[in-house]
């Protein structure tokens, strides 16, 4: 609590001092997303809440009932009282519109996207590599317990092969995952990587036979897109996608016709070998991602909120 009052008061003293129009801030955290909207309000200026991440919130699976209903509350206040709410799919702004009562005029999906031509550069594995990348570390909402496990499987199979998280955090989660690897006998198998700098994640994409990306098997997860499965399109790896089946994500995947998806653990453990074992389909699904990794440029999805800012500018000088 003491840290987010610190972040209203640090919001308040670089607003003043930039003499800021408009303030963005990610609904991570409920709170510092409150803080935000307090300050917004404080200084004069509209407020746009980014919801990509309100999952963790509406989809929280490791807090006391009471706690979530908290959070669930400060949210909710947070997002009532903001000009606009950026969401990434009409189906979470329905959601929202629904838990939240955020009204139909304060919405606006704003799709994911990277900056494709970031990718150009990666040279594409399209020989014999087992190895299997993760951008990005552990996380409960991931429910990396049961990649790990399909992994397990995997190597019954085929015993070279790896997989590496790159980006973990040092939390207990991450320590919980590396017990399951020892536990499993995985040690030498699973790599969990420190971040790297931007220009080296390249070099782990050069080397990945696909790339995974995974959700736990809840309702509110169904509702948003994973940016790494763009970001493994934009470089023409393969995707295996394991979450709730017909979900946001899934359908990119499967439209898209860039990779697997999968939803029960023996499902994901059938992907990934099917694609560590076939090269021509790992050539065919990175290919399909990479054809329609266009689709999710920023130049494309970001037009929506350069006009909302646009509006709430010219709105404010009105």
């Amino acid at each position: 609590m003491i840290q987010r009052v610190v972040a209203l008061l640090s919001i308040l003293r670089t607003g003043r001092r930039t003499r800021a129009r408009l303030l963005i801030v990610s609904a991570h955290d409920p709170l510092l997303c409150l803080a935000a909207v307090t300050a917004a309000f404080i200084l004069g200026i509209p407020i746009v809440i980014d919801a990509h991440d309100t999952r963790l919130v509406l989809g929280v699976l490791n807090s006391r009932q009471v706690s979530r209903r908290i959070k669930m509350y400060l949210e909710r206040t947070a997002m009532r009282r903001a000009n606009r709410v950026w969401v990434p799919t009409r189906s979470l702004a329905n959601s929202l519109g629904r838990e939240y009562g955020v009204g139909p005029n304060s919405l606006r999906v704003v799709e994911n996207g990277a900056a494709i031509a970031r990718f150009h550069s990666v040279e594409r594995e399209t020989g014999g590599s087992k190895e299997l990348l993760h951008l990005g570390g552990p996380r409960d909402y991931y429910d990396t317990e049961s990649l790990v496990l399909a992994f397990r499987s995997v190597r019954q199979k085929i015993p070279e092969a790896t997989l590496t998280f790159l980006g973990i955090r040092e939390d207990k989660y991450t320590e919980l995952i590396r017990r399951q690897c020892r536990s499993f006998g995985l040690e030498s198998a699973v790599r969990l990587l420190l971040p790297v700098s931007r220009e080296e994640v390249g070099a782990f994409m050069n080397r990945a036979a696909a790339g995974l990306h995974t959700y736990r098997l809840h309702p509110a997860y169904a509702n948003t897109v994973g940016l790494k499965v763009i970001e493994y399109m934009a470089a023409g790896i393969p995707v295996i996608h394991r979450g709730p089946q017909g979900g946001e994500t899934w359908r990119i995947v499967e439209e898209s016709g860039a990779g697997l998806c999968a939803e029960t653990v023996n499902e994901l453990a059938g992907a990934m070998i099917s694609v560590l074992k076939d090269p021509a389909l790992r050539r065919r699904l990175g290919d399909k991602g990479l054809n329609a990794a266009v689709r999710y440029d920023w130049s494309a999805t970001m037009g929506p909120a350069v006009d909302d800012t646009e509006d709430l500018l010219g709105a404010r000088s009105r």
